[in-house]
């Protein structure tokens, strides 16, 4: 419908879809339609667009009802006037002139299609702030129990380790891993010094990773978070 108000089409500006009584006056009944071969509601009015010779079927001016998402189309093959909605793909025919009811009818349902077309799109900005809201309020509750998770963790994580440095005293043997050789995990054998908070520090006296050179040589000391140990 905007196109046609903005058609300047062979130098005239009264282009226009036409109304469903204009149509039904020439499309004929499907009952009509299926008595003919081939299946032509209107073969002297409009020529075949299409490949398999049919002519197709077109928007007309009015709404399905009032407020609808739906407008009224003539069939052209198969005759009869029916309706669908409008995000489907039809063809437009303009025409010029006819009766003043027919225009007004036009600039009418033009005015009540301009009108569905802004409330639905006010409903869709409605609905897409609505969805914005409903998201952060979601992601501010995955935040919160994100944090309160990583609390939660950390707080096992420190109560752990509190209890595997109440397991720790001086001169006790332990074992801890060590550098990686080609792939593998070695490990070091050494003794406590000492237990602080949290940490303990325990001196080389053996184990495979004395021979990688990363730092674990005989007599070294190391500290470590007791669960470590």
């Amino acid at each position: 419908m905007r196109a046609a108000k903005l058609s300047r089409d062979l130098g005239n500006a009264d282009w226009r879809l036409p109304s469903r009584a204009e149509a039904s006056a020439i499309v004929g009944s499907q009952a009509a339609c299926k008595a003919q071969i081939p299946r032509r509601a209107v073969s002297p009015v409009l020529e075949a667009i299409r490949d398999d010779g049919l002519v197709g079927s077109y928007w007309l001016t009015s709404l399905a009802a009032e407020k609808s998402a739906e407008s009224h189309f003539a069939d052209f093959d198969e005759g009869g006037v029916d309706s669908i909605g409008r995000p489907v793909r039809l063809n437009v025919r303009l025409i010029r002139g006819g009766k003043p009811a027919s225009a007004e009818e036009f600039r009418r349902d033009s005015a009540r299609v301009d009108s569905s077309e802004a409330q639905h799109s006010r409903s869709e900005e409605k609905q897409a702030v609505e969805d914005a809201r409903r998201d952060q309020a979601a992601a501010i509750v995955r935040a919160q129990q994100e944090r309160a998770q990583a609390a939660a963790n950390a707080a096992n994580e420190a109560r752990r380790n509190a209890e595997a440095c109440g397991r720790l005293y001086a001169g006790k043997p332990v074992r801890f891993p060590g550098g990686e050789f080609w792939g593998r995990r070695d490990w070091v054998d050494a003794v406590i010094m000492g237990v602080g908070s949290g940490v303990a520090s325990a001196r080389v006296i053996g184990g495979t990773s004395i021979a990688t050179g990363d730092g674990y040589g005989i007599g070294t000391v190391h500290e470590r978070s007791c669960t470590e140990f």
